[in-house]
C-alpha cells in the first residue's frame, strides 16, 4: 500500500487521490491494513455517477499488458455471486461494521433518491392513469 495511513481506534484512515488533485478519506479496520499492504498498489478515488457516491479503486498490473480495476470493498470483502452493501450508502467507508454482503436486489433497497421517471419527488410514490399509487416495500 503507497498511500498514507493514519492508524487510531481500531480503524485506519487512508489518505486517497482523485484525479482532479482532491483528497479524499477512506475508512478501513486496522486488520486490513495488512492484507492492503501485501498488494501494494495506490489507490484512487472515483466518482461513480450511476451510485451517485465515490469508490476508491485501484489498477493491477497482470502481466502481458494487461490491468484489472480493482474496487477497494471488493478486494476486502467480495465473495463470488454476492454484492456488497455500504450500509450508510458511503462508499468511502470499507469498515466491517458498515459492509454487508447481500442480493442485488437487497442491495437496491438501500439506497437514495428517487428513480429517473418519478413526479412525485418521492420514492415509491407515482402518478397513473389520474390517480397516485404508493407501492410498498
Amino acid at each position: 500500500m503507497i498511500n498514507k495511513c493514519i492508524i487510531s481506534n481500531g480503524a485506519a484512515e487512508l489518505f486517497v487521490t482523485q484525479r482532479n488533485g482532491k483528497t479524499h478519506s477512506v475508512f478501513v479496520d486496522e486488520e486490513n491494513i495488512k492484507k492492503l499492504k501485501e498488494l501494494d498498489v495506490l489507490w484512487h478515488v472515483q466518482w461513480n455517477e450511476k451510485a451517485n457516491k465515490y469508490y476508491a479503486h485501484a489498477t493491477i498490473y497482470l502481466g502481458n499488458s494487461k490491468y484489472k480495476n480493482i474496487m477497494l470493498h471488493t478486494f476486502l470483502f467480495g465473495e463470488r455471486g454476492k454484492t456488497i452493501d455500504h450500509k450508510d450508502n458511503n462508499g468511502l467507508d470499507n469498515r466491517e461494521a458498515n459492509i454487508r454482503i447481500t442480493t442485488k436486489s437487497n442491495n437496491c433497497k438501500n439506497r437514495f433518491g428517487r428513480n429517473s421517471n418519478n413526479t412525485s419527488g418521492y420514492r415509491n410514490v407515482s402518478w397513473i392513469r389520474g390517480h397516485w399509487r404508493v407501492q410498498l416495500q
